[in-house]
């Protein structure tokens, strides 16, 4: 289950993981929520595979944990797509990863559109940071060091 949203995501998000936390939510597709599923790791190694990365020869490491407790940077970073949708979790992954995007580097942020929490994550952190970073909307928020 994810964790639940904080006092700094909007009533929409509260809302959305009111529905979550029941149990009864849909997933996309008509398929079984993710956040649901009791062995999701062993679906997203099958999901590597299936697209002809199997996760052992392309140096993939599935780590489980909050991000807060498990996200740890200590190389440059030139790509991070960040799918976490509550502002505590979007925030946690800009402070970590940020610091470490080489020039150039891209950040697609997916939820900025979708989740107030997201989105407020984002625009906090960036609001005195606008002139080291281009912001381009595509079917997902990109966002590229200059």
């Amino acid at each position: 289950m994810i964790p639940p949203p904080s006092e700094r995501d909007g009533h929409d998000v509260h809302q959305r993981y009111e529905v979550i936390s029941t149990g009864k939510s849909p997933g996309l597709g008509n398929r079984r929520y993710y956040g649901y599923e009791e062995a999701l790791d062993q679906k997203v190694i099958a999901a590597f595979a299936d697209a002809g990365y199997p996760i052992e020869q392309h140096h993939v490491s599935l780590v489980k944990g909050l991000y807060e407790d498990s996200l740890q940077i200590d190389q440059p970073v030139a790509f991070a797509h960040i799918d976490c949708d509550w502002y505590d979790s979007v925030m946690v992954c800009l402070e970590r990863i940020v610091p470490h995007l080489v020039q150039g580097g891209i950040l697609v942020i997916d939820d900025y559109e979708s989740w107030s929490g997201c989105r407020q994550a984002i625009d906090d952190f960036f609001r005195n940071r606008q002139a080291e970073f281009r912001f381009e909307h595509k079917s997902r928020l990109h966002i590229t060091r200059r």
